[in-house]
């Protein structure tokens, strides 16, 4: 019976020894939910589940897809390489959307990283047209949101149109043509000179200058920008000179925190805030969707949005 007992022991101890290695097994494969702070050298190698707000998205040349994500609590951020597999959604994988990602720890130049390989390991947990934060929030952390597509409720404390007094429409004939003229425009009947060029927007315009012999053209024949007459000293007889390029407008949202009044622009383009279908006023809480921007002509942050605010 000894003998038995023995054999029946050394089972006991393989099965425990089995059972501890397939834990340590499973241990080793199932993702564990981490902050993004929480991540260090020591997970190296092991699989972590991390959620964070999208802070940038690219494309790299062998197709695979980079993220920078942030956790708003802390803005801790960690770079996250994914196979193109790995995106579920990657429409709705933009600046601004909520994702969590299923990936293994890799460490590269001294900082940590995440490498997402397996089909949809990075999900939308929520579209980036929910991210709401408060004013002084983006206001405190303007820097370290700078390209950051964000929601920000705010009360209208100013607005303004913009408008390019460097550039009018020119109108003849039944066609028309932007100019451009470092001195501006005067409104009325005119007759201008000057080179038609493609713009860095790829837009043909009149830029209006003195020119010795001009090539004498009407209004259809320009606005049909020519190859031919591309960069030739051109004169247009008798056109209407409308002075002013719609650019968009500029609004000014305060809210109040910390016994301190936070400011932040937010421009609009290509919309004047007096053509909105319900009447701006001061003191208006609106709501607007735009990318952290740093304006350097003026030397200040401001929200950058394609889209006019919502009340």
């Amino acid at each position: 019976m000894f003998p038995r007992k023995r054999v029946v022991a050394a089972c006991l101890v393989l099965a425990f020894l089995g059972l501890s290695g397939l834990y340590a097994y499973a241990a080793s494969i199932t993702p564990r939910d981490l902050r993004i702070a929480d991540i260090g050298g020591e997970d190296i190698g092991l699989p972590v589940r991390v959620t964070g707000h999208v802070h940038r998205v690219w494309t790299t040349e062998g197709g695979s897809v980079g993220l920078v994500l942030m956790d708003y609590e802390d803005l801790a951020t960690i770079r996250v390489v994914a196979r193109a597999r790995a995106v579920a959604d990657p429409a709705s994988v933009v600046p601004g959307a909520v994702v969590a990602v299923v990936g293994e720890v890799f460490g590269t130049g001294g900082f940590v990283q995440l490498f997402a390989d397996e089909g949809g390991a990075i999900t939308v947990v929520a579209p980036a047209s929910t991210n709401l934060v408060t004013l002084e929030f983006v206001a405190r952390n303007a820097v370290r949101l700078e390209g950051h597509r964000v929601l920000v409720r705010g009360v209208l404390a100013d607005a303004r149109t913009v408008i390019d007094s460097r550039h009018a429409l020119l109108e003849a004939d039944g066609a028309s043509l932007w100019a451009y003229n470092t001195d501006g425009w005067k409104a009325g009947r005119a007759n201008v000179t000057g080179r038609l060029l493609e713009t860095s927007r790829g837009r043909c315009e009149l830029f209006s200058a003195p020119e010795p012999e001009p090539f004498p053209v009407t209004m259809p024949e320009l606005a049909a920008c020519p190859g031919t007459l591309v960069g030739m000293p051109v004169r247009v007889a008798n056109v209407t000179v409308s002075p002013g390029e719609l650019l968009g407008s500029t609004l000014t949202l305060r809210a109040a925190g910390d016994g301190a009044e936070f400011r932040l622009p937010a421009f609009i383009r290509q919309w004047d805030w007096q053509s909105a279908a319900r009447p701006l006023a001061v003191g208006d809480v609106l709501v607007v969707e735009g990318v952290v921007d740093y304006q350097v002509t003026e030397a200040r942050w401001r929200l950058l949005a394609d889209a006019p605010p919502r009340t």
